[in-house]
């Protein structure tokens, strides 16, 4: 399943783009003052295979702490293990997540573990403890990374500190959490990745989700996404680091493909093809397109670049409706529209002779407040100018004989 960089990036209408381009570029001449060079073809076309290949990374609800901007933040990390650390706390998922943490340093404890005490920002001498876990038989001493580095934290402190307030000589245990690994582990300190932990914990729920109070099982899966999405050697992190080098490393191809320059091309070549197709209208007696109108530009984004003339506004004798025409073409395709709308707001009924019309000759139609556009023929964009006039004369002269034109 592909994400929404496929959908905008449609890369059928790109491959076309990419050989109307072929066509274009060495044919009509751009004069320019500073030099210019244009796309190289067989250059873009080997980025549009490129991309084809990518494997795209699926699209990825946002969880509530990406929401509210708070996955980063380190001190919104420790207050979440904490809770769910606490084997007492309300999650009913007793030392799930304390058993996790300890079997990824090598301890798989085989009875139950019950937490006395956690505090948060425990103060030392020369700094403060992330979290500090105490259970019957351990102290566990956390330093909680995400984006800070460790290197400058006073570990030496901690372990100090944990030695000197353990009356009850608890068994010490010193961990790093972190996102990225560090230069060097501190002495003492078992290193451990957030994700690990989070697999981990993963792996330990299994049927126990089912006890879990599901409220708050909802926020530790929550909480579990938000660090994944930080885990450059995920599934995910891979897919997303491929599409970065692909735009990283396409750059300048890429670019040109955007050039002003090069879709100026595009932009006279169809130019030229909607102009062809008016004349055809006139030869057929439609002078409805005045001679000095202008192309009016589309360039919604890579895959529909072109543009349209728009007729004379035609004065109707039904309602006081005026009536406009529009031929757009693009890369994406050839279309005939009409424009529908009077100078005070419309009223429905002025509509339902039309309506009726458009519905028997199945046209398509779209109401909008104050006027309507029909879309009246929708063609591929490689139709030729004379078989879109073929079509279109027929279907604009019902429409003017319909408001007595």
């Amino acid at each position: 399943m592909q994400n929404t960089l496929t959908n905008s990036l449609n890369l059928e209408s790109a491959q076309n783009s990419i050989d109307q381009f072929k066509t274009l570029i060495e044919n009509i001449p751009i004069q320019k003052i500073e030099p210019f060079i244009p796309l190289n073809i067989y250059q873009a076309e080997k980025v549009i295979h490129d991309f084809k290949k990518l494997q795209l990374a699926r699209t990825q609800r946002k969880s509530f702490l990406e929401i509210m901007g708070l996955s980063h933040l380190e001190n919104v990390s420790s207050k979440t293990l904490a809770f769910f650390l606490d084997s007492k706390e309300v999650h009913n998922l007793n030392d799930l997540v304390i058993s996790a943490l300890l079997n990824k340093i090598g301890k798989n404890i085989s009875y139950q573990l019950h937490t006395e005490t956690i505090i948060l920002e425990k103060r030392t001498d020369k700094g403060r403890i992330d979290l500090w876990i105490e259970t019957n038989e351990h102290i566990i001493v956390i330093e909680n990374k995400i984006y800070h580095h460790a290197d400058n934290n006073p570990f030496e402190d901690y372990v100090e500190h944990a030695r000197e307030n353990n009356p009850n000589n608890k068994e010490l245990i010193f961990i790093l959490l972190v996102v990225k690994n560090p230069n060097q582990i501190p002495e003492n300190f078992h290193l451990i990745t957030h994700f690990d932990l989070s697999k981990q914990i993963l792996d330990l729920l299994g049927h126990k989700s089912l006890q879990a109070d599901q409220y708050y099982l909802t926020y530790l899966i929550d909480y579990i996404s938000a660090i994944e999405k930080l885990n450059p050697h995920s599934e995910y992190g891979k897919m997303q680091m491929d599409i970065v080098n692909f735009y990283r490393n396409n750059r300048e191809v890429l670019e040109k493909i955007q050039d002003e320059d090069n879709k100026e091309s595009v932009y006279q070549y169809y130019e030229q093809h909607v102009q062809e197709i008016i004349e055809l209208l006139q030869d057929q007696e439609l002078n409805i397109f005045p001679n000095d109108t202008t192309f009016n530009r589309k360039d919604d984004d890579l895959s529909s670049i072109g543009g349209s003339f728009i007729s004379k506004t035609i004065q109707t004798t039904l309602h006081d409706l005026l009536l406009e025409f529009e031929i757009v073409k693009t890369t994406e395709g050839t279309y005939l529209w009409c424009n529908r709308f009077k100078t005070i707001k419309m009223k429905r009924a002025d509509s339902i002779e039309l309506h009726e019309f458009l519905k028997k000759e199945r046209i398509s139609f779209l109401e909008q407040d104050a006027h309507f556009d029909a879309l009246l023929l929708g063609e591929s964009e490689s139709i030729s100018a004379g078989d879109f006039a073929e079509k279109a004369a027929p279907v604009i002269k019902r429409i003017l004989e319909l408001h007595s034109i």
